[in-house]
């Protein structure tokens, strides 16, 4: 979850995602944490509530500036910038105290990944609401 939490994290500004929500569970709470998130204690009771069925408990988080990212661990946020700068890299991570080498390819090519869809949608829904 670290590693996932990282590279979304990383090519966040890539894809112009100022600000990202997730739910979490008690025991992946720390992946999003390291990366920035924090606890969205304004929503259900103080971040928590259950989902996805009743008995399971989830914890919403935002990170609520992926770019200045002053919510992460200073090691995380070196990392995530480091991600940013060379998005094509062969690092060597170390997730639960195993080493592994991890090829990041986040390099994302003009065109390949269009947000205007996205905008049209919203949009349509803003106008519609109104």
């Amino acid at each position: 979850p670290i590693l996932l939490s990282q590279a979304v994290t990383a090519i966040s500004v890539q894809v112009g995602a100022g600000r990202m929500v997730c739910l979490v569970a008690h025991y992946t709470k720390k992946h999003p944490s390291r990366n920035g998130f924090v606890v969205m204690e304004e929503l259900g009771d103080q971040g928590t509530f259950a989902y996805p069925v009743p008995g399971i408990t989830a914890i919403a988080m935002v990170n609520p500036n992926t770019s200045l990212l002053e919510h992460a661990t200073p090691d995380h946020r070196q990392v995530l910038y480091s991600l940013r700068l060379r998005p094509e890299q062969v690092r060597v991570e170390t997730p639960l105290s195993t080493p592994m080498e991890v090829h990041y390819r986040m390099r994302l090519e003009s065109g390949l990944f269009d947000l205007q869809a996205y905008r049209d949608i919203e949009a349509d829904r803003l106008r519609f609401i109104a």
